[in-house]
């Protein structure tokens, strides 16, 4: 009896805790595709063992979604993000900008633009599904975890956009405003408030620092056309020169050094190169895509990553199997992935082995194993036209820049929108009014035309292999009722010990492959060239990844396994690099002046730990 006593207890334990872990699961699927985080695999694993079969899922499920039950979830769920982030969301010891006050000094005002997925998103209307309250958070705190929960395909749709990348009818999400919608997105996880709380140090505050959050899930041209978005950065940056006597940084991360450089190019074509030669000084990229990432066409093939195969059959039956196919609805959705998909050719995406979008050796004969299937069922769903587009569409691999090529086989609509309104082409186009050329480096120059304004590049290394830059992808035989929608995926089955659940991995910081950090730092902007006509000196400054995890949350990383630990002075993968006190104090330097009587004038060289200057050769015209 006692034995069955505490079996009922630590199931009820389990369940507690399994509930916070699918919160932790549903949040962690969408940032980490979009971002960064590693989904907690062994989160899911654990609930997997202590779920025997499918019932079992199920029933904690049900469980789950009762209104009691999730009220205390989101409660724990809190509690627990907020415990795990105190000890990374401080820096233990003197910051930087402590120690860089006695000698360095404000300087440059700042415009800051953040990322993908960095700015919280607010709900101003929505469906009877939602049960919202007037702008709660729908994206970015613990509020978004009980929409989630309560109803995951509600809230996907919510945040979801229309084909045409506009709100469904009867929802409005709208991005929050300020330093708080960027500083920290969850209790404890710290995006921007290291750089905040450093700058601030040497005398920075809203009179000098400006924040532009935005809705991170539109394209450029709606971000102005709806937002105004900018128009205002443009207002505001003449206003922080008017006010400071200094020319402006732009200070910018992950997809933000995307839209920075659309910026620069919207401006030069509204006011002329001119206006940015009298008001900005520099511009700051950290961990930039500039070329775009393989894992844009990944979640926009199959809706799968290395996050979401993660998640495995506790994340399925939360929604009745339908994750894959809800994911890529929404990732399709959103206005601001195509910015990211991969840009260049093979001379600057080397053709290796396992890297692009690949199949078995014996594809055919397992798609011909599905359409026989199909053959002899009643329904005969898969029509003429779909088995001939996949036949063609596995009968070759591709390398990394042909990767797109399988979503123009696949979702000819989609890419029809996509390439209505950005351009992957790899030649400097003159034609400067062309709008979807404006983010892309290789076809439009840098606008800057003083030799007194710089371009910064700063990004994370790490000597390991820990970012995506191939899959493998096979029949959908797991899902069947979606093959129509989504008919490959990823081969999470191979026993190839190249390939980790389908998926190939090389250098960059996590999130980012190397070539899209470095290539236009190293090449289009470095020297005098077609890209760079005016010589302007480009900075580009590698930072080491090394993980320094603090004390106090090494026990709750090592049981839950939320991928690579996030904090430390030392970090540098894609996110944690905005808190790694090497890069604050490279900023600090870049952005202030020395104080009076001081000599503190150190003017920042290029650093490479990579072998990104060899390898990453300079492309021929």
């Amino acid at each position: 009896m006692a034995r069955e006593k505490g079996g009922s207890s630590m199931k009820s334990v389990m369940q507690t805790m399994g509930i916070v872990s699918v919160v932790v699961l549903v949040l962690a699927i969408v940032i980490s595709t979009l971002m960064v985080k590693k989904v907690p695999s062994k989160i899911a694993k654990s609930m997997s063992e202590h779920m025997e079969d499918d019932e079992d899922v199920r029933a904690f499920m049900d469980k789950m979604r009762s209104d009691e039950r999730m009220k205390d979830a989101v409660d724990q769920f809190e509690t627990f993000v907020r415990d795990l982030g105190a000890g990374y969301s401080k820096d233990k010891g003197r910051r930087p900008g402590q120690d860089l006050k006695t000698t360095r000094t404000a300087s440059m005002p700042v415009v800051v633009l953040p990322g993908i997925t960095s700015s919280m998103l607010e709900i101003w209307e929505g469906r009877d599904c939602s049960s919202y309250n007037f702008r709660e958070k729908y994206w970015g705190s613990a509020q978004c975890a009980r929409a989630a929960l309560r109803n995951l395909t509600c809230w996907l749709e919510h945040l979801s956009l229309t084909p045409a990348w506009t709100d469904p009818e009867g929802i409005k999400i709208r991005v929050t405003e300020g330093y708080n919608s960027m500083d920290y997105l969850m209790p404890g996880y710290v995006v921007w408030g290291k750089v905040f709380e450093n700058l601030a140090d040497v005398g920075y505050d809203s009179r000098s620092l400006k924040v532009f959050s935005y809705d991170w899930r539109l394209p450029a041209t709606t971000l102005e056309s709806e937002d105004g978005l900018f128009s205002r950065i443009m207002y505001e940056i003449e206003f922080l020169h008017r006010r400071n006597k200094e020319r402006v940084a732009i200070l910018a991360h992950s997809m933000g050094c995307n839209l920075a450089f659309y910026f620069l190019n919207w401006v030069a074509n509204e006011r002329g190169p001119e206006w940015l030669e009298k008001y900005v000084g520099a511009w700051v990229n950290i961990a930039g895509a500039h070329l775009g990432v393989p894992k844009a066409v990944s979640c926009s093939v199959s809706g799968e990553t290395r996050d979401t195969i993660d998640v495995g059959r506790i994340a399925q039956q939360f929604t009745g199997g339908k994750l894959n196919n809800e994911l890529l609805r929404f990732f399709r959705s959103l206005g601001s992935v195509p910015v990211m998909l991969p840009k260049g050719d093979s001379s600057i995406w080397p053709d290796t082995e396992y890297h692009g979008l690949n199949f078995p050796m014996d594809v055919k004969k397992r798609l011909a194993e599905v359409f026989s299937a199909d053959d002899a069922s009643e329904s005969k769903a898969y029509s003429p036209q779909l088995r001939a587009q996949l036949e063609k569409t596995v009968s070759r691999n591709y390398t990394v820049p042909e990767m797109v090529d399988v979503l123009d086989e696949l979702a000819p609509d989609y890419m029809s929108r996509v390439r209505s309104m950005f351009s992957l082409g790899t030649k400097l186009n003159p034609d400067n009014s062309d709008q979807r050329t404006w983010s892309n480096p290789f076809e439009k120059a840098l606008p800057f035309t003083d030799k007194t304004q710089k371009v910064y590049c700063l990004y994370g290394y790490s000597s390991d292999n820990l970012t995506e830059r191939g899959y493998h992808y096979v029949p959908n035989t797991k899902t069947p009722e979606f093959f129509t929608e989504i008919p490959l995926i990823l081969d999470t089955d191979s026993s190839d010990k190249r390939l980790n659940q389908g998926i190939a991995y090389g250098e960059g910081d996590g999130t980012v492959p190397l070539e899209s950090l470095a290539y236009p730092c190293i090449n289009l902007w470095n020297g005098t060239t077609p890209q760079n006509p005016a010589g302007i000196r480009t900075v580009t400054r590698e930072y080491l990844h090394e993980v320094d995890v603090f004390e106090e949350t090494v026990e709750n990383i090592k049981n839950l396994d939320f991928g690579m630990p996030r904090g430390g002075p030392k970090a540098s993968t894609h996110v944690e690099i905005l808190g790694n006190h090497e890069v604050l104090t490279d900023l600090i330097m870049i952005l202030t002046k020395p104080v009076r009587g001081s000599s503190d004038s150190k003017e920042l060289e290029d650093r490479f730990y990579s072998s990104a200057q060899e390898t990453i050769r300079i492309k021929e015209d």
